[in-house]
């Protein structure tokens, strides 16, 4: 479908855009920061002389192939990402049942209070997270939240009493805190805005799939630490996720220049001049506070079940074995 691709959008873009990719280059803060990617638009307009500009993009048929190929290579990461996330915040709930009460001296609402002092922290690093990740690159965040992470549930092996739990969790939160908010916003790099909330689902939907082999992991797996996973995982994540559509290198240069073009007629790149108007406006819009109720219902069976389930089955007479693998 070369021959389409040229039709569409021209000899002379198709030109411009080869001859323009050094300056794409250094406009994105030498390695395709997020921020700069939004600050220059201008200039990335220029560079797509006759396939941004032009209005007109693939056919169906293309878009629809590259709708799939930007699916196979960002989609999984993501889910993956948040999949590691999930198990590593929630997997206190089989902890508990392996000793962790009776080892760190816990007693009354200390179990609880360890459970809820990580969401205070969560919520409060969300948006300077996303304010970092957007002036550096979603590879290179990415992979530094989940080290970060990882190295707090290694360090959890040494906690001896309450306190140092109640710590832990605090700096757990901050660390995996930036994670979800910012998949968000890597995602709406890359498609328009009728086209994120499927996958927005799909990656959320990992907390599920997390749900499902997280006691097979609790059981089966006891000794291990989250460092090993998240580790591993956070250097792949650093070399092989993408951090824009213009220096993609899974992309053919006439497919950056298409994904970018989509992206600019969706009109869902923001100024910068702007950035706080738009943010007062997101506060003054009720639908914000209406997905809000909609994401606390949604949230809170979820982690409910996450974290409370191998203690309810224990409860029903079970043994703690066999409670991680009902859970």
């Amino acid at each position: 479908m070369e021959s389409t691709h040229y039709e569409v959008a021209g000899e002379k873009g198709v030109q411009a855009f080869h001859e323009k990719r050094d300056s794409v280059h250094s406009i994105e803060t030498g390695v395709a920061g997020s921020g700069a990617f939004h600050e220059k638009r201008d200039s990335v307009h220029s560079i797509e002389t006759g396939v941004a500009g032009s209005g007109v993009g693939f056919a169906p048929e293309d878009t629809k192939r590259l709708l799939g190929k930007l699916d196979r290579r960002i989609l999984p990461w993501m889910a993956g990402l948040f999949l590691l996330s999930y198990l590593d915040r929630s997997n206190i709930g089989n902890a508990r049942l392996d000793g962790l009460e009776k080892d760190l001296g816990l007693h009354g609402l200390q179990f609880n209070n360890a459970l809820a002092i990580f969401y205070p922290f969560y919520v409060i690093s969300e948006v300077p997270s996303n304010m970092i990740l957007k002036r550096t690159r979603a590879s290179f965040w990415f992979a530094f939240l989940m080290v970060s992470w990882g190295t707090i549930m290694t360090l959890m092996g040494l906690v001896k009493n309450y306190t140092g739990l109640m710590i832990a969790r605090t700096f757990l939160g901050i660390a995996e805190g930036g994670l979800f908010p910012g998949i968000a916003f890597y995602i709406t790099l890359w498609y328009q805005r009728s086209e994120t909330g499927s996958r927005m689902a799909i990656y959320y939907a990992a907390a599920t799939v997390a749900g499902a082999f997280g006691g097979l992991l609790a059981r089966g797996i006891s000794e291990m630490r989250g460092l090993i996973t998240a580790r591993d995982t956070a250097a792949a994540a650093y070399f092989f996720i993408p951090d824009h559509p213009s220096t993609a290198h899974f992309l053919t240069p006439a497919e950056q220049a298409e994904v970018v073009r989509r992206l600019d007629d969706d009109n869902l790149h923001l100024s910068r001049d702007n950035d706080m108007e738009f943010f007062w406006d997101a506060v003054k819009d009720w639908k914000t506070y209406a997905y809000m109720l909609i994401f606390i219902a949604c949230t809170t069976p979820t982690y409910s079940l996450a974290l409370f389930l191998p203690t309810i089955i224990s409860n029903m007479g079970y043994t703690a074995e066999r409670s991680q693998l009902l859970s």
